[in-house]
């Protein structure tokens, strides 16, 4: 098996700088917690892209999906994908 796709962490390289620019702010996790981002000091949202959240949309949060293209090769042995969240 292989993964599809990457979390889309408050932490990650690129979302970082993209929530600090736009006045968010970003909180390491503690013991085994996410990194969280906060909007205007309230909101503390363990991810840095959210379809519905439109209080951390002036934050630097979005919607936009990360796209990613694999081909299925038949002769590797894959026969399915699973698709789940």
């Amino acid at each position: 098996a292989r993964d599809l796709s990457v979390d889309m962490k408050p932490d990650a390289p690129g979302e970082k700088e993209r929530i600090l620019a736009a006045g968010g702010e970003v909180s390491v996790g503690r013991g085994n917690g996410p990194s969280r981002v906060w909007c205007d000091g309230r909101v503390g949202l363990a991810m840095s892209r959210s379809i519905g959240d439109g209080e951390c949309k002036k934050y630097g949060v979005i919607a936009d999906p990360q796209i990613r293209k694999f081909d299925i090769d038949v002769d590797r042995g894959d026969r399915f994908i699973i698709c789940a969240s």
